[in-house]
């Protein structure tokens, strides 16, 4: 298993990320977390399974 994070952006006690997350199948991802007082107060993700590289599956929309 391995990830691999693609884009980081924290802003105070917000943070988002873009991943790679490759065990028996990959997924292509984004993950949204909110923190409060030091823990995990909500945690929002979106997988979409994909063998594609990630360059491929983002094409043009790519942040860069």
């Amino acid at each position: 298993m391995s990830m691999e994070w693609h884009q980081l952006v924290v802003d105070g006690d917000v943070g988002v990320g873009e991943y790679t997350y490759r065990g028996n199948r990959q997924f292509h991802g984004l993950l949204i977390v909110q923190l409060r007082d030091g823990l995990i107060a909500r945690w929002r993700e979106y997988p979409r399974e994909s063998s594609l590289p990630w360059e491929a599956f983002v094409g043009p929309s790519r942040f860069a």
